[in-house]
């Protein structure tokens, strides 16, 4: 697969938990050209905080990426407002929310806080097939200054003694437990992850052999670009 770099966005109060980035990883994926950011500490909505848990959930997770000089976020479900705004534009340049639907960012108008992104895996694999109705690259975003953020949420297991315990689980707000339904239909929707790296890796292969019209890099490296 090319070596392409990417934007890593971390809940920070994870890291080292099994399954989960360890400080060795985070430290590989630096090395590599990739971009730490940050997801939250403990990954809760900042929307439903009150004040003084917002500051805290940002300077843990500011302090325990800090070595990694993080300097994006993403916000938890995708969620915020005008007040989550103000506190994250304390501690770091841009911040990227979420979207089913493929929402290109341009130069003009641009808030390097509601950057927009978009998932490719699962049902909407098919935005990076080649050839597909669906396909991100069309000829018109090829000749414009569109920017496209696309998010992978990683190779997670998913099993039913695993979504039956998230289930039961009773601090659940239902903004979260429709999330997490979200991301478990889309998980399941892949017969076989290796389907879904196979046509990744095509993609990757195609960002390659077209890098005179696409450039592939970090979501603050493109920031500097604009």
């Amino acid at each position: 697969m090319n070596c392409l770099p990417a934007t890593f966005y971390v809940v920070a109060g994870q890291i080292g938990q099994s399954g989960r980035l360890t400080e060795d990883n985070l430290r590989t994926l630096a090395r590599e050209r990739n971009e730490i950011g940050s997801h939250g500490y403990t990954h809760r909505s900042l929307v439903r905080l009150k004040r003084n848990e917002l500051k805290d959930e940002l300077e843990k997770s500011k302090k325990a990426l800090s070595a990694y000089g993080a300097r994006t976020f993403s916000y938890p479900f995708g969620c915020f407002d005008s007040r989550v705004v103000a506190e994250v534009a304390h501690y770091y340049d841009s911040a990227r929310s979420y979207n089913t639907d493929v929402l290109p960012n341009r130069r003009s108008p641009l808030n390097r806080y509601s950057l927009s992104s978009f998932p490719v895996e699962g049902r909407f694999q098919t935005r990076i097939q080649p050839g597909t109705r669906d396909f991100i690259f069309s000829r018109d975003s090829l000749q414009s200054d569109a920017w496209f953020i696309i998010t992978l949420h990683g190779r997670v297991s998913v099993d039913s003694l695993r979504i039956a315990s998230t289930l039961k689980r009773s601090n659940l707000t239902k903004e979260q437990l429709q999330a997490y339904l979200r991301y478990v239909r889309a998980r399941l929707s892949i017969r076989q992850q290796g389907v879904f790296l196979r046509y990744f890796e095509r993609f990757c292969s195609f960002l390659a052999d077209n890098k005179d019209n696409i450039t592939v890099t970090t979501v603050s490296g493109a920031l500097e670009q604009f």
